[in-house]
């Protein structure tokens, strides 16, 4: 049985969770080096009040690097169309229904003009994958989005969760941040860099499913981690982890130029 579920606001998932159904480890007391925050209630404050620890590690970030940033230059291409502003005068002799040139912008853009980044990050990690380089990746992904952003972009964030046990899945998605919308730091650093993001809420949103015992959640275990969902809808994409590799500061910085440069943005280190 597979279970799919798209949030379109992150208020929607909660809704999701606040489902008067037991428990597991979604509720638990925090456990050093899984979690970060002791409870429930903490985790339900840092998404209301924001979460100063990820807050403080993406600025750490990011005085760290040395680069510069270039806005890209979105220009306007002329293709073969039936219509246009002007023709050619050898196709329209030969024929061709195609033979006037039309503008068109190649990449997708707002109604502002900037380009569009489509960030996914797939929160799913094993409890071997440590809090601390849960944290250190967040920070990566969110300093990213922001360098993108200054140059020019406009990023839309989504957080997908999957896993499956058996023949038996759960595919989860939530809408950060949607283009053109300003970048919160002090509210999506809970939800990209904090590790109770998918160790809570994300748990909690299974443990409440009709399925929720197929997929062990009543043996807090809760399957295993699907590692590419979201990839297909995504131009920049971190996978799930299902081992107990750290990711590291250098991790970060060698993330954060190479998808720079993938981006057409120019990047340097000084």
């Amino acid at each position: 049985m597979r279970c799919i579920l798209n949030f379109e606001t992150i208020e929607n998932l909660l809704t999701h969770c606040n489902v008067n159904k037991r428990a597991y480890s979604s509720h638990r007391k925090g456990v050093e080096g899984y979690n970060v925050l002791d409870s429930w209630d903490e985790t339900i404050n840092a998404i209301n009040n924001g979460w100063a620890e990820g807050v403080d590690k993406v600025s750490k970030l990011i005085k760290s690097l040395s680069l510069e940033v270039s806005s890209g230059v979105h220009k306007e291409e002329l293709i073969p169309a039936v219509a246009g502003i002007f023709f050619d005068i050898g196709l329209v002799c030969s024929g061709e229904p195609e033979c006037w040139f039309a503008p068109q912008i190649s990449e997708d853009v707002t109604s502002e003009g900037q380009k569009i980044v489509r960030l996914g990050l797939n929160a799913t990690v094993s409890a071997r994958f440590t809090a601390e380089s849960m944290i250190e990746r967040g920070a990566a992904v969110l300093v990213l989005a922001s360098l993108l952003e200054q140059a020019g972009r406009s990023v839309a964030i989504t957080q997908y969760c999957a896993v499956s046990k058996d023949t038996h899945s759960f595919l989860g998605s939530v809408v950060l941040k949607v283009a053109g919308q300003s970048l919160d730091i002090d509210s999506l650093a809970f939800w990209i860099a904090c590790p109770d993001s998918f160790r809570r809420c994300w748990l909690r949103a299974m443990e409440v499913l009709p399925i929720a015992n197929l997929l062990g959640c009543n043996d807090n275990r809760y399957g295993f981690p699907i590692l590419d969902y979201g990839i297909n809808k995504s131009d920049v994409y971190i996978k799930g982890n299902s081992d107990a590799q750290k990711w590291t500061r250098s991790n970060s910085i060698e993330w954060i130029y190479s998808t720079l440069h993938n981006q057409g943005v120019v990047s340097k280190k000084n």
